[in-house]
């Protein structure tokens, strides 16, 4: 995974970490949101393979608590950067 994301195999250039589309295109990642965010702030989420969190970014402002998990250390790094900017 780590080649993966070193040699931009997944969006190319412009993307730092890409998870693929199925985490980017509205018509999935929006309904997947609205049903996991009507369980309100009682849920707990552990995401397994959190890849680039761009759909975890969407929940972690809704959920009691996110877990994110992946197997890419500077994937984790980013992440956890960005999650920063956000709360």
């Amino acid at each position: 995974m780590e080649q993966i994301y070193e040699m931009k195999l997944w969006g190319g250039a412009e993307f730092d970490f890409y998870s693929g589309k199925g985490s980017h295109e509205a018509q999935i990642v929006n309904p997947y949101i609205a049903v996991v965010t009507s369980f309100e702030d009682s849920l707990v989420v552990c995401d397994l393979g959190c890849g680039d969190f761009n759909v975890g970014k969407e929940l972690v402002k809704f959920i009691k608590k996110y877990v994110a998990v992946d197997i890419v250390e500077s994937l984790i790094n980013h992440n956890k950067a960005t999650l920063r900017k956000i709360i």
